[in-house]
């Protein structure tokens, strides 16, 4: 009898992630006492806001920016068999995502005051009034907001007017992210006695326009200009260009994104660092290697079993004296990476010293200025002082996003809580599938899944929990 396999969505997500900091994962030595990370949206949500041109009158002056607030996304609700959007329900769809926004930076020019050697403003001594000079300032534009949704078993992308913006064409379609999403076609071949559905992936931008064509077994997040691509028949990756062009030959076991002008990459369980050219900068000599941040890399040596930081010169700039954090949070942020010493995690600054002390025994990254981090069991929340602002009370959480975080207090179920630790939606959800993205996450209560805005309000997904 023959049957058809057929790839679904989540299939090709663990694909691309497999890029990612899962790859140095497998080379590493996490702590098992350490919190494994979860899993959060790779889009950030960004406020758009247009600077004021007015002229500034102080010695400080920068782009002011409009109080603007953002129109609401329409939220994805399935009704019976089919999917509508919130504001737009007259049209349906067999399956629908969330938006997700297409952002680019945008310059104007401003006017900002002249000053002298004092920082005082230079006074025209004809007008007898402050002096103006023109300077650029750049801030995120929304360009658009897309969503990918389904009809006739093949996908395409809207906009917030419901407008088809890319055809239906596509058996995959992932969600925009760095302004591109990444698509699959597919056929169905014959593999013995079965009807296997192979599927190619490629990338489109918000246009639709295919810039890297769907030929590739899978491919990772574009990630400045650059995609890791993998040859299965080879077992082996690297990175072609925006347009397709193979830039870094299929060689490597392992690669990361690149970051800073760099991508850590491994071969023969070595691990060391390329360009974008694909020439080797830093020569493969590390057993475990994380993105560069802030000019820095943390790295780990088998030698001496313990982690430390290097520059773009591969030249050791913190000495080899951590233990593996046990996740992927030992870049810099805010000026500070974290750290673990003695089954502690604290936070060192760029030079090494120690800016938070080493006494939790678990932590995550720091988002939106706050960092999880436990003691005596429980978790709390610390700002980039180090100063507890939410107290150690909660079972589990996650981090925030978009001002709000999920949390486990006692028992089996989750809520939200926002920045000041204020309960907003009480914990009675089984699961998060994920954190708040533009207004809205996706969370689970027994076999049902919905979406909710920041008032608790249910939008039902789906009552399959296989079919997220």
């Amino acid at each position: 009898m023959k049957t058809v396999k057929k790839i679904t969505q989540g299939c090709v997500l663990c694909l691309c992630l497999g890029f990612g900091y899962q790859e140095v994962g497998a080379q590493t030595k996490p702590n098992d006492n350490t919190q494994k990370p979860t899993t959060t949206p790779t889009t950030k949500p960004t406020t758009t806001n247009k600077p004021n041109t007015t002229n500034p009158t102080t010695k400080d002056a920068v782009a002011k920016k409009e109080d603007v607030k953002p129109l609401p996304d329409p939220i994805p609700t399935r009704k019976g068999d089919i999917w509508v959007y919130s504001g737009i329900d007259k049209l349906t769809f067999e399956e629908a995502k969330p938006f997700r926004p297409i952002l680019r930076p945008k310059t104007v020019k401003i006017s900002v005051p002249e000053l002298d050697n004092n920082k005082k403003p230079i006074i025209d001594p004809k007008t007898k009034k402050p002096k103006f000079k023109q300077k650029d300032s750049t801030y995120i534009e929304e360009v658009k907001i897309l969503a990918a949704v389904s009809q006739g078993g093949k996908w395409g992308y809207i906009d917030r007017s419901g407008k088809n913006i890319v055809p239906f064409k596509y058996y995959i379609a992932n969600d925009f992210s760095n302004n591109y999403a990444i698509v699959g076609t597919g056929e169905e071949v014959k593999v013995g006695d079965e009807i296997d559905f192979e599927t190619r992936y490629g990338i489109i931008d918000e246009n639709g326009r295919e810039v890297v064509p769907t030929k590739y077994d899978a491919l990772g997040d574009p990630s400045e200009g650059m995609v890791a691509v993998i040859d299965q028949e080879k077992g082996r990756t690297g990175f072609i260009d925006m347009t397709g062009k193979l830039i870094v030959d299929f060689k490597y076991t392992s690669v990361q994104p690149f970051h800073e002008g760099l991508a850590a990459v491994e071969l023969d369980g070595k691990w060391g660092f390329i360009n974008k050219q694909g020439i080797e900068i830093i020569p493969r000599q590390f057993e475990g290697a994380h993105d560069f941040s802030d000019g820095l890399a943390r790295v780990y040596k088998s030698q001496n079993q313990k982690w430390g930081f290097i520059d773009k010169a591969g030249k050791e700039v913190i000495q080899f004296r951590y233990q593996d954090p046990g996740d992927n949070s030992g870049v810099f942020q805010n000026g500070m990476a974290k750290v673990r010493i003695n089954n502690l995690d604290g936070w060192i600054d760029r030079g090494g010293v120690i800016r938070i002390q080493s006494k939790y025994q678990a932590s995550r990254a720091f988002s939106e200025k706050l960092a999880a981090v436990q003691s005596g069991g429980k978790w709390g929340f610390i700002d980039l002082t180090g100063k507890l602002v939410i107290p150690h009370k909660y079972s589990a959480v996650e981090d925030f996003h978009d001002g709000m975080a999920a949390f486990k207090e006692t028992g089996t179920f989750w809520g939200f809580v926002d920045t000041n630790g204020r309960v907003v939606i009480p914990a009675k959800y089984s699961s998060i599938e994920t954190g708040f993205v533009r207004g809205i996450a996706l969370v689970a209560k027994g076999d049902k899944t919905f979406y909710i805005d920041k008032t608790g309000k249910e939008y039902i997904a789906t009552d399959k929990p296989d079919n997220k």
